[in-house]
């Protein structure tokens, strides 16, 4: 509504919260046309525009896939994330979560997995981006171990339940206009260097020498890497020496501006519900009363959670109307959208010009 009504207002709100310190926005966004996408495919692209001119590089795209409505689309949608790469740092595709009573047949006919969601865009990118491409999410802990051996400093780890995610890294490349993405796994052994990696973790662990460790990983880390099969202006090797040698995790920055993250995770629901996911997750709600509840708990358990937090500690709406203004609900708010006026745009126009 605001970016509709005055955009320089709206860029200057986005500013005020980069300067407040958000980093990363988590955009919904469900398809490249106007079918798959209905909620906010014209108004995407001049989202788009206000984050550029106010300087919000980190944007996720969010898009929840379901069988037979947006499942076609998916290779557009990383496409779509190349062509707008200057700010759009990954997409996170989310599976369906079934909520309500459904019939069978109803579950079955919109129900996605994760590996589905894998194959469709192995399919609808040519190939490029391989089922082979995808690690689950906790492959991550087995960096987080290494750098926490190395430097002696407890470290973030990712150690969801495999069946919650998986993810890979892509660069774009660019050839005669057109984006074709090169998966980490194309050019460099994945499996062969996390095996690498957890030996000599273990080295670490039982007292190695840090400096002779890290002169090791060094020396044998070109072995796999396949230089010939991977981006011509992107030295991984590189990377890696200025972090396990110079501590310099500035060169984690250039990697996430320089690739495309494509993550996977698929929310629960009581048709599916797993005890051991739950137990494993790394998403959770903190409450006011001082709880904290994993994500599927909090969204699935809704009577016992979410909607009992809410209802206890909801304003009503008198006491709403009275702290902010009866222009605070209602009219006043809504957004109405002009189909018309906002496909005239040029924005509109170049940004969906090649979907």
């Amino acid at each position: 509504k605001l970016l509709m009504e005055d955009p320089d207002k709206a860029i200057k709100y986005t500013i005020q919260l980069r300067e407040a310190g958000v980093n990363t926005i988590y955009m919904s966004f469900d398809g490249t046309n106007r079918k798959t996408n209905p909620k906010n495919h014209w108004e995407m692209p001049y989202t788009l525009e206000v984050f550029r001119r106010a300087g919000m590089t980190s944007v996720v795209l969010v898009p929840t896939v379901i069988r037979t409505v947006n499942d076609n689309d998916l290779g557009n949608i990383v496409k779509f994330a190349a062509e707008n790469s200057d700010i759009v740092r990954a997409i996170n595709f989310q599976p369906v979560s079934l909520t309500g009573m459904m019939k069978r047949n109803m579950r079955a006919k919109f129900r996605i997995t994760i590996p589905e969601i894998i194959k469709n865009i192995e399919d609808q990118t040519d190939g490029e981006i391989t089922r082979d491409s995808w690690y689950p999410i906790g492959t991550s802990v087995v960096f987080s171990r290494l750098v926490e051996a190395l430097t002696g400093k407890e470290q973030f780890e990712m150690a969801n339940h495999p069946s919650c995610g998986a993810g890979t890294y892509i660069f774009v490349d660019w050839e005669s206009g057109k984006p074709h993405f090169i998966p980490l796994s194309r050019f460099i052994d994945l499996e062969g260097l996390l095996e690498f990696f957890k030996e000599k973790t273990d080295e670490l662990r039982e007292g190695a020498n840090k400096y002779w460790v890290g002169m090791k990983i060094l020396y044998n880390i070109r072995k796999f890497i396949d230089k010939e099969k991977g981006p011509k202006d992107f030295d991984v090797f590189k990377m890696l020496y200025s972090i396990i040698v110079n501590h310099n995790y500035e060169a984690l920055g250039e990697w996430h501006y320089r690739t495309l993250f494509l993550g996977t995770m698929h929310f629960m629901d009581l048709y599916n519900y797993d005890i051991q996911r739950v137990m494993r997750c790394d998403i959770h709600y903190v409450t006011p009363d001082g709880r904290v509840i994993p994500f599927c708990t909090y969204n699935v358990l809704n009577d016992l959670y979410r909607d009992k937090v809410l209802k206890e500690y909801q304003i009503p709406l008198d006491e709403w109307v009275k702290k902010f203004g009866e222009n605070s609900l209602g009219d006043s708010v809504k957004y109405k959208r002009s189909v018309s006026n906002l496909e005239k745009g040029e924005i509109y126009k170049s940004t969906y010009a090649n979907f």
